[in-house]
């Protein structure tokens, strides 16, 4: 459960965090996008 949590922090330096994190920005972007239309 920690580990989770960590990994969700963008602040995480590892690639699979940040990685994670430019997903999830992207989702909210294109949601946003869907959701104004």
């Amino acid at each position: 459960m920690e580990e989770k949590k960590r990994a969700q922090m963008p602040g995480c330096i590892s690639p699979d965090g940040q990685s994670s994190y430019i997903l999830l920005i992207f989702k909210v972007v294109s949601w946003a996008k869907l959701y104004k239309h």
